[in-house]
């Protein structure tokens, strides 16, 4: 065993020295604590989304136990008998193939640490819903490093849409950090359950690219952070947004953060609330960008307590679309720009309770009505019918501009005629300048101070 330990310590220099010189030549650097090899190193590459994660001490290397990252046989007994017997477990840089239809099931108290070149590869299967990493029933789960892969191209079946990367079910204090989850048949990560709410769940430094369902899914939960996250390029099944909360019938969804995050290039939303089978409550996103989205960079759909800081929603279809019963909301320091359609579309139908008690607080709605010039507002406020009401909205310190040089934006705000509209404030601190047909429209639920 000892010339084996010393081929693959001879191995592992030779391969980071190999990452040092070719890093070096793509202009990107190396970095560790102390500039020599250590346990617990950093590689930074340029257009990286991924960290190294050396392998912790204490755990159980899969590869010591039959995992092999370097053929294509299945992995999934090899790496499942490591998790089953040890807390802690590293799989190193490689290629290691999961069977899906059973899936890499996680214990209670266990961390799984992944290579930054360590990769999950889903095999093909017909089932439209599968995991490659389940987290079911426990607690105190990390999963950290590495990238999990799905097999969206090589699907064998038609049906489903529930192939997931990382599936978290009825769980509590679940970490996923510095993951890349890609090309998956379903979402890149689902977070739920079904008797009970997974609680206390933290995403952070995540990466998912290229799933067909949903980059992030969040149902039946109590307590979710989303930090530092990016969902991208979801498409091939609806609603295929970067972050969907939407519980399910008799399910909650509360309290949730969603912090320095970005979704772009969505065929959906890059953020839906969707309430449509129970209310979305108490939602916070700070600091996050929705972009280049074919819907809404944000849908809200019977959600209340709300709020959005410093946050930017630029060139999708629709900046914010508020369609239904949305209640105590608060925008401070959001930027609505450049979309195709309106900044932000408060236009409702079919309301059950009617929306109410929406404050714009130093809000810009700029340069939207992209597709088409003189067309569209920055923000419209209207319903096409007589169900529920749209009450209470203030504007304060907010900009309504098109300063563009050839320019898009029609009006900055425009008000519905119907008597189903009351109290749009907008007050003296606000300003509108450059759009095409004027500053605002509206009828006697529109008071300008």
């Amino acid at each position: 065993m000892k010339g084996l330990y010393r081929k693959k310590y001879a191995k592992a220099i030779v391969t980071i020295l190999t990452v040092m010189f070719l890093t070096a030549l793509a202009g990107g650097s190396y970095a560790s604590a102390s500039g020599l090899f250590t346990n617990s190193y950093t590689v930074e590459y340029k257009n990286s989304e991924y960290k190294a994660a050396g392998m912790p001490a204490g755990s159980a290397d899969v590869t010591e136990f039959g995992a092999d990252g370097g053929d294509k046989a299945d992995d999934t007994n090899a790496i499942q008998a490591v998790l089953n017997n040890h807390d802690s477990v590293y799989i190193p840089d490689g290629i290691y193939y999961i069977n899906v239809d059973r899936a890499l099931q996680l214990k209670s108290g266990q961390t799984l640490t992944l290579g930054e070149r360590a990769v999950l590869r889903a095999l093909p299967t017909s089932n439209g819903y599968y995991s490659v990493i389940e987290i079911s029933s426990v607690g105190d789960v990390t999963v950290t490093g590495g990238q999990i892969v799905g097999e969206r191209s090589a699907h064998t079946g038609s049906s489903g849409e529930w192939g997931m990367g990382i599936n978290i079910l009825e769980s509590n204090r679940v970490t996923v950090t510095d993951v890349a989850v890609n090309d998956c048949w379903g979402d890149g990560i689902y977070i739920g359950g079904t008797q009970q709410p997974s609680r206390d769940i933290t995403i952070d430094g995540v990466t998912c690219d290229n799933n067909r369902r949903q980059g992030l899914s969040i149902t039946y939960a109590v307590g979710v952070e989303v930090t530092d996250s990016v969902f991208k390029n979801t498409h091939g099944a609806r609603p295929a947004a970067g972050i969907d909360i939407e519980p399910n019938e008799g399910e909650i969804t509360e309290y949730i953060t969603v912090r320095n995050t970005e979704c772009f290039n969505n065929e959906g939303c890059g953020l839906d609330l969707m309430g449509c089978c129970e209310r979305v409550d108490n939602i916070t996103v700070i600091g996050c960008t929705f972009r280049d989205n074919q819907a809404s960079g944000i849908r809200i759909v019977n959600a209340g307590q709300l709020r959005f800081e410093e946050t930017v929603v630029t060139g999708n279809h629709t900046g914010i679309d508020i369609p239904r019963d949305a209640s105590e909301i608060e925008f401070a320091g959001v930027t609505v720009e450049g979309n195709s359609y309106r900044g932000v579309s408060l236009v409702t139908a079919s309301q059950d309770e009617g929306t109410s008690d929406i404050i714009f607080e130093s809000c810009a709605f700029k340069n939207n009505s992209q597709a088409s010039a003189n067309d569209q507002d920055g923000i419209r406020i209207d319903n096409y019918d007589t169900s529920g009401a749209i009450q209470n909205v203030t504007f304060t310190e907010c900009r309504f501009a098109d300063d563009q040089a050839s320019k898009t934006q029609r009006y900055g705000l425009t008000v519905g005629y119907s008597g189903g509209i009351n109290g749009i404030t907008v007050e003296r601190s606000c300003t509108f300048s450059g759009n095409i047909s004027g500053a605002y429209l509206g009828g006697g639920a529109l008071t300008v101070l």
